[in-house]
Order: structure tokens, then C-alpha cells, then sequence
């Protein structure tokens, strides 16, 4: 229902919402990824990493008509993935360490080499790193947005892609190369919490082998929304 509205409010006016939408996803990108520049609490960071991700999805917006809806489906979907693989290892260890402070994930690749090894592929696909699956999402949604007219967005989201880097280094360098803050951490999860975490792992890294099928059904559903 959402897609179906965008598609018949934006794909063919011309009283220039993709342009406001356009300028909005810069903002959202850009302001994102700089607040998180500065944050010293990893949950924090990963919240405003959400809205430069929001940014990038509305990237999507720009063209509607052509690769817009299964870019934007097929982004949601890496996502979704990704922001599991994030939050849930962050979410399990700092209930462990009674914080969620950068410094204090020093060790976690000690304590937690599964978590860690989840956490660091959900940043780099946040990043848009290949061959994860935040990549495949962003490079179609910067498509979306030259073939829309827009390459001037698309060259804004590859520089937010280089700053959000940035800060996703600093917690892997915390995670891997600090010295650890805690002599012992023990992180228990439970079978569900498990299963979901090592889901959202294997599907960052393999998502890229899908895509073809994944892209398919995201244009199936394309058609089914403007038709």
C-alpha cells in the first residue's frame, strides 16, 4: 500500500517533490553520519546510522518509474539483515557489561568472537562494503537516483558512504586492537537469539549470491505496486 501511494504521488508530478525528497535525503545522510562521528555510545551511533540509512532509502524516491521500488524493496531487505547483525550483538554484550560505551567492547572479539565477527560484517555492509549486503542495496539505490535525474545525490551518497566508515572503524579497532577492559565476559544467548544473530550473518555475507532471484521478486513486486 505504502509503495503504491509513493509510486502515484511521485512518479508523475511536477511540482517537484523528487527534488524536495532528493534534498532531504542528503540532509538525513549527511547529518546522520556526522552525528555519529561523535557519539561514544555504540548504541547511539547505530541509531543515527539509521537515519543515514533512512537518507539513502529515500534515494529510492527519485525514480519510481524505473528501478526505484525494487531498488528500495531490495535495500530494505539488506537492511533489515544488517541492522540484526548490528543491534543484536551490541544488545546481548552490553547486557553482559552493564554498558553500551564504545570503549567498554574492548575484548569482545575475546569474549565473543562470534558476536564480534557478526558486528564487524553488519558495520562494513552498513558502510556498503562489498560483496555484503548493504552493498548491493546502496549501489541500486545510487542507480535509482542517476537514472532519475539525480547524480549529484548519488555522488553525496558515495561520500557518506566513505564517511561512515570512519566511525564504523573506530568500533572495530575498539573491538579487535584495545586491550580489554573486562578479565571475563560471559555473554549467554539464548536458542531464538542465536538462530537470529547467525541468520542475520550468513545473509549479510551470501546475500550478494541471491541477488538475481531477490531482484526478480523485488521487480514482480514493482509491477504488482504501479499496476
Amino acid at each position: 500500500m505504502f509503495g503504491r501511494l509513493a509510486a502515484a504521488t511521485f512518479s508523475g508530478t511536477r511540482i517537484g517533490y523528487p527534488a524536495m525528497i532528493a534534498v532531504v535525503a542528503a540532509v538525513a545522510m549527511t547529518a546522520g553520519n556526522l552525528l555519529a562521528l561523535t557519539q561514544t555510545s555504540v548504541r547511539r551511533l547505530l541509531a543515527y546510522s539509521g537515519i543515514a540509512q533512512a537518507g539513502f532509502a529515500l534515494m529510492a524516491f527519485t525514480d519510481l518509474k524505473r528501478v526505484g521500488i525494487s531498488a528500495l524493496l531490495v535495500f530494505l531487505v539488506a537492511l533489515a539483515l544488517t541492522s540484526l547483525g548490528a543491534f543484536g550483538p551490541v544488545v546481548a554484550y552490553a547486557r553482559s557489561v552493564h554498558s553500551d560505551a564504545i570503549r567498554d567492547l574492548a575484548g569482545m572479539s575475546r569474549w565473543s568472537p562470534g558476536l564480534a565477527l557478526t558486528l564487524v560484517l553488519a558495520l562494513l555492509s552498513l558502510a556498503g562494503l562489498p560483496p555484503l549486503a548493504g552493498f548491493f542495496g546502496k549501489l541500486l539505490v545510487l542507480q535509482a537516483a542517476v537514472d532519475g535525474g539525480y547524480a549529484w545525490l548519488a555522488v553525496i551518497g558515495v561520500a557518506n558512504m566513505a564517511l561512515a566508515v570512519f566511525g564504523y572503524l573506530r568500533v572495530i579497532r575498539t573491538v579487535f586492537l584495545d586491550s580489554p577492559v573486562f578479565e571475563v565476559v560471559p555473554v549467554r544467548l539464548d536458542g531464538g537469539i542465536r538462530a537470529a544473530i547467525g541468520l542475520a550473518s550468513v545473509g549479510i555475507v551470501f546475500m550478494g549470491l541471491l541477488m538475481g532471484p531477490l531482484y526478480a521478486a523485488a521487480s514482480y513486486g514493482r509491477a504488482a505496486l504501479l499496476h
